[in-house]
């Protein structure tokens, strides 16, 4: 069943629902889809060390914060480049080893101490110690802006085209939440901003007929 208004559209995936409501000068848009898992703060690895024993920050931006109280953000060192980090109340780790002349930022933490972020031209999820890239729908260019206690991370992805789209990382896969859409909806969905712990996402799109 898909239901057109202008305050939303109602379209199916995976057995559930989703709705994409008119918010202020953007829309928004919520999708459900599931999976488990289990809660912890952050899985580290044994080679990860402070950023001060290595490259010393000039200045951080912390970007989120989990339930833990573990936070992730990105820390300016010395020449000027940004490292992601992780401050676990204690200390300030560069976790991904990022080289002194590249630059990586990272963005969220769930609950399970999975990180999402950028590095070069594209987005990762970071995941008991272990760096995944996200992939693109088609391009270079995958920008991850949040994700849920079940590492479903959702974002913005450049295409073939050059244009940009609304994503689902979920299972291993890219997804282009404009290929959800029924035909003929008009919407086009250009980012997608967050995700909860339902499925529901937030983000930005827009349709000429409103």
């Amino acid at each position: 069943m898909v239901l057109i208004a202008p305050l939303g559209l109602l379209l199916r995936y995976r057995l559930r629902f989703a709705s994409f409501s008119w918010a202020l000068t953007t829309r928004t848009m919520a999708l459900s889809t599931g999976s488990t898992g289990r809660r912890q703060g952050y899985g580290g690895r044994t080679a990860d060390r402070p950023m001060r024993a290595r490259t010393p920050a000039r200045q951080s931006a912390a970007q989120a914060i989990n339930d833990f109280g573990i936070v992730v953000g990105s820390a300016e060192i010395a020449n000027g480049n940004g490292h992601a980090f992780i401050y676990d109340g204690t200390k300030m780790i560069d976790f991904l080893g990022t080289p002194e002349g590249e630059q990586s930022n990272a963005y969220a933490i769930n609950d399970f101490g999975q990180i999402i972020g950028d590095r070069g031209v594209g987005g990762f999820i970071y995941s008991n110690g272990v760096v995944t890239d996200l992939g693109s729908l088609g391009a270079e260019g995958a920008t991850p802006n949040a994700l849920n206690i079940f590492g479903q991370v959702v974002g913005r992805s450049r295409r073939r085209d050059g244009t940009f789209a609304a994503f689902l990382y979920s299972d291993g896969k890219m997804i282009d939440l404009n290929t959800l859409l029924p035909a003929g909806s008009n919407w086009i969905l250009g980012e997608a901003r967050g995700i909860n712990d339902f499925g529901q996402i937030v983000g930005i799109g827009t349709n000429p007929e409103f």
